[in-house]
């Protein structure tokens, strides 16, 4: 399957048979964005929320299959938010990894570039000071600048700014993603890389089948990893209705998207008390 515009991506509601059909006798593993994606996008990131029905979508399904959250806010930060611990979580894009049953990765040479990220943020702070509704967001290995409320004739001063200080880091480089940029260590690792890693460690080997959910242009990278092997499902966003999207199927919100964990988890219920 090629990608093709978010836009003309097929409802999943629509197509709940291929959904059936596909999950059937196999091995799930599902992996879940949180921004935009069990959490609706808000101007403050600090205020972000799980939609209502996240917390007990992901931990009925956690009852059937490895469940994996996967967000570029920090480990413990999106831990303490969806409050579910029977998960595996992946922070900062997967640069740190936790499981439920105590597994713990930190990539090394993420750590090594909290020097430049200091600096960046001190540099930021300073360029950006002035520029109203700007936000500066430090995370443990990357700054995130969000432009979001940030005024229309103001957003390429920011993005200048970004660019023109990250120029002089070769150890970091520069994402776009839901009006922001973030600001990363320049390593060969994202959410693709991250989903793979988990996916050798789930203890399901071969069998496992990856769904993945994101709504942002980086969550492309995981659903480009499960697009030949697996079911990928896009939120939508306005921002990127003619964008392209490597996902099979889509939803509008949050909120559909735990309607559609739970008819997941459904069909699993179903499926167990089937004579075997």
């Amino acid at each position: 399957m090629t990608a093709q515009p978010l836009e003309q991506v097929p409802h999943a509601f629509d197509e709940l048979d291929l959904v059936r059909g596909v999950l059937w006798n196999r091995r799930a593993v599902v992996c879940l964005d949180f921004d935009g994606t069990l959490a609706p996008i808000v101007d403050d990131p600090v205020a972000a929320r799980p939609a209502a029905g996240a917390s007990g979508a992901v931990s009925r399904l956690a009852g059937h299959c490895p469940v994996v959250v996967i967000s570029g806010r920090d480990l413990v930060d999106v831990r303490e938010r969806l409050g579910v611990a029977q998960l595996w979580y992946a922070g900062s894009h997967g640069l740190e990894i936790a499981g439920p049953d105590g597994e713990h990765h930190v990539h090394e040479q993420a750590v090594d570039v909290a020097p430049s990220l200091d600096a960046i943020e001190s540099a930021l702070a300073g360029r950006l000071d002035g520029i109203d509704g700007v936000g500066l967001e430090r995370k443990r290995f990357s700054v995130s600048v969000h432009h979001r409320a940030v005024a229309e004739d103001d957003v390429d001063a920011v993005t200048s700014a970004v660019d023109e200080v990250v120029a002089e880091h070769t150890d970091l480089r520069v994402v776009e993603g839901r009006e922001l940029r973030e600001i990363r260590p320049a390593l060969e690792w994202d959410k693709g890389a991250a989903v793979t890693w988990i996916l050798e460690r789930v203890g399901l080997g071969d069998d496992a089948f990856p769904v993945y959910a994101g709504d942002d242009v980086t969550d492309e990278d995981a659903l480009e990893v499960v697009r030949g092997a697996g079911l990928g499902i896009v939120v939508r966003n306005r921002e990127r209705l003619d964008t392209p999207t490597a996902a099979h199927l889509a939803v509008d919100d949050p909120d559909q998207l735990c309607d559609l964990l739970d008819m997941i988890s459904e069909l699993f219920d179903e499926w167990a008390e089937l004579p075997t």
